[in-house]
């Protein structure tokens, strides 16, 4: 499958990165080319996002990008699921004017913009290349893999040169006439949709339409949370994803939410790497051992998850589709280290992920016919903690300033009397009402 990828920036843009307003090999899009000139620079990282031919693809191949991570976690299958991309030819900018930022979502408008652009100056672009498959939705009855091009581009990212300052005093002083319009503009990191739009070739009278595909409003990111956007957004377009993990903050009607491993969190705080549920899922593995109950009792032999796909599921008795799952991580692969965030929350060195065997109790689906999980399954994967369940306290008054993210508090949680049939351990996000 082959993306397309559209960079996108501003006539008036005013993002220095920072106060740097000169070359800098650390900008992951700079404002300024080599030369100087300004409002055609492309991000640094492209090649670390999406292979660009076939023949890139390896099974020894090391590297963290989006093409290697479908590739790995569908390769237990007789089919590996292969992405590719390609860059539009030129970042293609468009006026942000107040009218335009003060909308509840501009990104719409600015993306219709866009595609004008596009149509104006490249009137006979070959849209083809990118309609290798049926993008209709047949509510997973059908496999598109084998059918003919249908006009409809399979998949298409849009990506502006934006990032929200955190204040507004930021800015140079000379840009007091764009100062409110830029702050106001915001916005999330992205999301998991597309402007429709039908681009027409004047010259063979083909008509070719952008239906599928995902927004990214903060383009000005670095590589790791360009990657993590993409696999996160693409789980939702292909497959309904809920949010599990504490992705977005979504806690469902499964209560506390705890860090973990998979497609849909925020970032791979534990491993970069779908999960055993998530493989199953998608018919990238078949689950080795599939147990009922007691008389399933035995001896069990798990290879490295990543590399064979092998995994347990164990039926949890007394409730409905709940199931314990059990993964073995071994290192051999890059996809059991974390990568992304090397530093704590209050600035600590976060130790490297555990190896050995690891489990999660599940609550989405056990049946691949029911595929509207998105509400139902939200927050439905917690991570058991191998030191287990414990009720927590506190001390309200001592706490650490200047933690990294939205300012705030770290506190001293102190271990008090085990709980199993508690919610909180060292993968939990803890709740507190106090503050």
């Amino acid at each position: 499958m082959r993306f397309l990828i559209i960079y996108a920036g501003f006539t008036n843009d005013w993002n220095y990165q920072g106060d740097y307003q000169l070359p800098n090999d650390n900008h992951v899009w700079p404002y300024y080319n080599i030369d100087g000139s300004t409002g055609t620079s492309f991000p640094l990282y492209p090649e670390q996002l999406f292979y660009t031919n076939q023949s890139q693809f390896s099974d020894t191949a090391t590297d963290l990008s989006v093409s290697n991570f479908f590739y790995n976690m569908s390769l237990c299958t007789d089919s590996s699921f292969q992405v590719m991309a390609d860059i539009f030819p030129e970042r293609i900018n468009v006026p942000l004017t107040s009218s335009i930022a003060s909308m509840y979502n501009p990104f719409p408008t600015l993306s219709e913009m866009v595609y004008d652009t596009i149509q104006a100056r490249y009137p006979t672009f070959n849209w083809g290349k990118y309609d290798n498959r049926k993008t209709k939705t047949t509510n997973y009855e059908e496999d598109d893999r084998y059918y003919n091009p249908d006009n409809e581009i399979d998949y298409v990212i849009i990506s502006f040169r934006y990032q929200r300052p955190s204040r507004i005093d930021q800015f140079p002083e000379d840009a007091d006439s764009i100062k409110q319009i830029w702050y106001a503009l915001g916005g999330a990191g992205g999301y998991s949709s597309i402007k429709n739009h039908t681009f027409h070739n004047p010259e063979t009278g083909a008509d070719y339409e952008i239906k599928r595909g995902l927004t990214q409003i903060k383009g000005i990111t670095g590589i790791g949370a360009q990657r993590n956007l993409v696999i996160h957004e693409w789980a939702h377009n292909c497959y309904g994803s809920p949010h599990i993990n504490g992705a977005n903050g979504v806690v469902g009607q499964h209560y506390y939410t705890n860090f973990g491993w998979n497609m849909c969190n925020n970032s791979p705080v534990i491993y970069y790497s779908a999960n055993a549920w998530e493989r199953w899922w998608l018919n990238w593995i078949h689950i080795k051992y599939d147990l009922e109950d007691a008389s399933d009792n035995g001896i069990y032999v798990l290879n490295d998850f990543v590399k064979t796909g092998d995994a347990i599921r164990i039926k949890i008795p007394n409730v409905a589709n709940q199931h314990l799952w059990l993964e073995f991580r071994s290192g051999a692969t890059v996809f059991d280290t974390e990568r992304n965030q090397l530093q704590n929350l209050a600035n600590g060195v976060s130790p490297p992920p555990a190896l050995g065997l690891v489990a999660f109790i599940e609550n989405i689906g056990d049946d691949r016919s029911q595929t509207s999980i998105f509400t139902s399954g939200a927050n439905g994967i917690k991570m058991i903690d191998m030191q287990g369940n414990y009720d927590y306290e506190t001390d309200i008054s001592d706490y650490e300033t200047g933690i990294r993210w939205w300012g705030n508090r770290a506190y001293d949680f102190n271990i008090t009397e085990a709980n199993p049939f508690g919610s909180h351990n060292t993968l939990s996000r803890t709740r507190m009402d106090f503050y």
